[in-house]
């Protein structure tokens, strides 16, 4: 998947291979999106003034039914200037920073975990077609459907967005070894070549 550059300054996220933004519905202002590659990732917080603070950290919680209660608390660290988290999974993250002069800053964002492996392609060959389809994990479905999923803060109801996942097989690109096998135009992830030739 393409990917594009975003950043927020306090909040950040160590060894993140990319950073999006959100596209909150009703506000200008967005979040950050930081995608890392494998299975967890890393944030790191600070005071905008540096001074040593308390750190309150939430993660959210989609299944809790009143949409204002799903940021759930999940750690704590007092009187140091940094706060960091490790080993987190893929899903939303606010963390609330009291300094010592009773200043708070909230800052929010949304971790995404890019594990997928292709583990094969199945193939499916007739007189009119050729079907190359790449099996995945997670599955392709999961990954347009469940994967890859913020949701938007800027409305009431908080609904899913899950635009990131649909677009994630956007750009396939396939490739042939042999030059008289003509591929279709189509980035899709299933290929399809309509009356194979037999080379």
């Amino acid at each position: 998947m393409s990917w594009a550059f975003a950043s927020q300054a306090q909040l950040t996220a160590p060894g993140r291979v990319l950073t999006l933004l959100t596209q909150y519905s009703n506000t200008a202002k967005q979040d950050s999106i930081f995608v890392f590659y494998g299975d967890i990732g890393t944030l790191s917080a600070r005071h905008t003034t540096g001074n040593s603070a308390s750190f309150k950290w939430y993660r959210y919680n989609p299944l809790i039914s009143n949409p204002a209660l799903r940021f759930e608390q999940f750690a704590e660290e007092t009187g140091v200037a940094q706060s960091n988290q490790l080993s987190l999974t893929e899903g939303g993250y606010r963390v609330v920073i009291t300094d010592i002069t009773d200043s708070t800053e909230t800052f929010t964002c949304w971790l995404f975990t890019d594990n997928v492996t292709l583990n094969r392609i199945d193939i499916y060959n007739s007189c009119q077609f050729l079907e190359l389809n790449p099996v995945t994990t997670p599955s392709s479905y999961n990954i347009v459907y469940d994967r890859f999923v913020y949701h938007d803060l800027s409305r009431s109801n908080q609904p899913e967005r899950n635009t990131f996942g649909q677009q994630y097989f956007a750009n396939v690109t396939w490739q042939a070894s042999e030059s008289r096998i003509e591929l279709p135009s189509s980035s899709a992830l299933k290929l399809v070549i309509e009356n194979p030739a037999p080379l």
